[in-house]
C-alpha cells in the first residue's frame, strides 16, 4: 500500500450505485467519474413522489397490538467497504430485524431483475456491518397493488455486491468506461441516453 493510499478518501458509493451497475454498468461512470448531472427519468420522479408519501416525511411508528416499531429513512455508511444507503423503513419486534423497499407500481407477481436484487442485498450488508445484525430476507411492498413480495438474501448476493464494489473502485481510478448494456431496450428511457448514444 502506498502512502497515497494511505491519506486518499475512500470512495464511498450508494446501494444505487449497485441498482445501477445491474441495469448498465455505465451509469456509475457517468455519474463518478464525468461527474454528470442526469435528470430523472418519468419512472424515477414517480418513484421518488410514492417514497415522501410513505417514507420520507415519517420517523418512527409503533404498532402496539403487534409490538412492533417501525424506523423510517435508516441511513448507513461503512467506510471499510466504501457503501452507503438509506433505506425505507425496517420493522423491529424486539427480536429481528424486517428490511423493507416500496417501491411504486404493481409488481408483486413480476420477476425481480438482478440490478434491484443485488440492491436489496447491498441493504442487508450494511445492516449486518454498521449494526452487528444478520439479515437473511427484505419485504418488498408495492403501493399500487398494496402486495408484498419476501426476497431471500443469501451470501453469494452480498459476496457478489463487495465484487460489484471493487469493479467500480477500479473503474473510477482507472477512468475506464465499461461496454453499454447488452440490451439496447434498456436504453429507451434512460437518464443517460444524451451523453451515452451507446458510443
Amino acid at each position: 500500500m502506498t502512502v497515497w493510499e494511505c491519506v486518499r478518501p475512500r470512495i464511498i458509493f450508494t446501494a444505487e450505485d449497485i441498482r445501477q451497475y445491474g441495469y448498465c454498468k455505465r451509469k456509475p461512470y457517468f455519474r463518478h467519474v464525468l461527474k454528470a448531472r442526469l435528470q430523472p427519468s418519468i419512472k424515477m420522479l414517480r418513484g421518488e413522489k410514492i417514497h415522501q408519501k410513505t417514507c420520507r416525511a415519517k420517523s418512527i411508528e409503533k404498532e402496539e397490538n403487534r409490538e412492533v416499531s417501525r424506523y423510517y429513512n435508516i441511513y448507513l455508511c461503512s467506510e471499510a467497504l466504501g457503501l452507503a444507503a438509506i433505506i425505507d423503513y425496517f420493522e423491529y419486534d424486539g427480536e429481528k430485524i424486517t428490511l423493507v423497499d416500496v417501491k411504486s407500481g404493481a409488481g408483486a407477481s413480476k420477476n425481480i431483475y438482478e440490478g434491484y436484487y443485488l440492491q436489496m442485498a447491498a441493504y442487508a450488508l450494511l445492516v449486518e456491518v454498521c449494526l452487528d445484525i444478520p439479515v437473511k430476507s427484505v419485504l418488498i411492498r408495492y403501493e399500487d397493488d398494496k402486495k408484498e413480495k419476501l426476497l431471500q438474501i443469501d451470501f453469494k448476493a452480498k459476496a457478489t455486491v463487495i465484487q460489484i464494489l471493487k469493479r467500480l473502485r477500479e473503474m473510477v481510478e482507472n477512468e475506464t468506461i465499461p461496454p453499454p448494456t447488452s440490451n439496447p431496450k434498456k436504453c429507451t428511457d434512460c437518464e443517460a441516453w444524451k451523453i451515452c448514444r451507446r458510443c
